[in-house]
């Protein structure tokens, strides 16, 4: 995992790639937005509050409400969302 919000304020030696933080939840803060990557996928955590300057630089949007959902109208998509939810709701809305 590594930051991303900070990227035009840190200096790089040889390398675009940003130094790796410790994958856990006490590195992990709210105002924040990550890559983390595992040589297969590639996610970006956008923490709840990150700053909305960023966020519009970085992707477009001032806000994560302004994500667009992932729900789509039929059953499966439906039923994906209610697990989702569930599992958020169960362990404190990190999982986004």
């Amino acid at each position: 995992m590594s930051s991303i919000h900070d990227l035009d304020l840190k200096e790089t030696e040889g390398s675009v790639i940003h130094p790796v933080i410790p994958l856990s939840s006490e590195k992990v803060n709210e105002h924040k937005i990550y890559l983390l990557e595992n040589g297969e996928d590639c996610l970006i955590y956008i923490g709840s509050t990150a700053d909305p300057d960023t966020m519009r630089k970085l992707f477009g949007i001032s806000s994560v409400d302004e994500i667009p959902s992932q729900q789509y109208d039929n059953p499966l998509s439906k039923k994906l969302n209610e697990v989702i939810n569930e599992i958020r709701s169960q362990r404190c809305n990190y999982l986004r």
